[in-house]
């Protein structure tokens, strides 16, 4: 069990050494690719959300419940890199070990 565990701790050190991938462009600041990034979150979720609704589902006993639509996911990424793309951004890699 202690071997699982140091394994696992090696694992998450590791991780965390790594930078992720992010976003740059020439003229840049910070303050401004953070609201960026907030207004093209906002914008992808929007608009995945109106592409991929929610589906409402009835039971047997008359009750409802709303569902996610499994694709959303998929195209809410894919809506926040177009607009970081049509803000001037480019997508950066973390440096390789």
């Amino acid at each position: 069990m202690k071997r699982i565990i140091s394994v696992c701790a090696a694992f998450g050190l590791i991780a965390c050494g790594t930078p992720p991938a992010g976003w740059e462009r020439p003229e840049d600041n910070s303050a401004s690719r953070v609201s960026d990034i907030s207004q093209c979150r906002s914008e992808a979720r929007r608009l995945a959300l109106f592409r991929y609704p929610d589906q409402v589902i009835q039971s047997n006993n008359g009750a409802t419940h709303s569902v996610s639509d499994p694709n959303r996911f998929a195209a809410e990424l894919a809506l926040f890199d177009q607009c970081m793309t049509r803000l001037g951004y480019r997508r950066t890699s973390p440096p390789s070990a």
